[in-house]
């Protein structure tokens, strides 16, 4: 198994928003045979969040490296610091 970790960074006061746009959007887009999961951990003080997902192939887990995120009608802009993968 994979593990994929994308650490962002927003707006402190838009954390309600980034954890609604990746409840309602961004695990619907994870796609592929081998995602087997996904977790969101939040610091809302700091702005910062760790986006989890679980892989059964790196190929899949690489195929969709993140970049910097946008979702206007929400108002939640993620920035992507780093991406870590761990067997």
């Amino acid at each position: 198994m994979w593990v994929r970790i994308d650490e962002i960074s927003f707006a402190a006061d838009r954390a309600d928003d980034v954890i609604a746009h990746t409840r309602n959007n961004a695990v619907a887009s994870h796609q592929g045979e081998s995602f087997l999961g996904f977790r969101l951990l939040v610091d809302r003080a700091q702005g910062r969040a760790l986006n989890v997902s679980y892989w059964d192939d790196l190929d899949e887990a690489t195929l969709n490296d993140s970049g910097p995120i946008t979702d206007s009608p929400a108002g939640a802009e993620t920035t992507v610091v780093r991406t870590n993968l761990y067997e």
